[in-house]
């Protein structure tokens, strides 16, 4: 359902939402692109295809987004901070000085219902942070 809101909708739900417990473990994702804009069905195959969602270690607090294959990649460093969208506190993923890919992303998230939470993804190109999309992780169920 979060993929067919409108950008306007996404930004309205993370606002009202609070940060929540910083996930643990896997957290299965998915890339929330701009609707109605011309390349976001193929952005979101292939982001679908590659990208599966990120696993939360809470021993040194830091994330490693999982790719295709079972292949781990990239991390982050996670700690509650000051969300750049509207100054409330925030999950906060910082990519800077921990990532040659995404040396200059960093995300934020927040608990939209129970083990569902909304992000939002920002590359700091020339200083400034900019949006660039949304995105969804939801905690997967323990194993019994």
């Amino acid at each position: 359902q979060l993929a067919c809101m409108s950008w306007c909708d996404l930004e309205q739900l993370y606002r009202q939402a609070s940060p929540g417990t910083i996930p643990t473990g896997y957290a299965r994702g998915r890339a929330i692109y701009s609707p109605g804009d011309l390349l976001t069905p193929t952005r979101t195959r292939m982001t679908k295809a590659m990208w599966h969602g990120k696993h939360f270690c809470p021993a040194d607090s830091t994330l490693t987004n999982q790719w295709c294959l079972g292949v781990q990649a990239v991390r982050a460093r996670v700690c509650y901070g000051t969300a750049w969208l509207d100054g409330k506190p925030s999950i906060i993923m910082d990519y800077r000085g921990m990532s040659h890919i995404w040396s200059d992303v960093r995300d934020e998230l927040r608990e939209i219902a129970p083990g569902l939470y909304l992000g939002v993804m920002y590359r700091c190109k020339g200083g400034q942070p900019r949006m660039k999309m949304f995105f969804a992780l939801e905690l997967s169920p323990c194993d019994p």
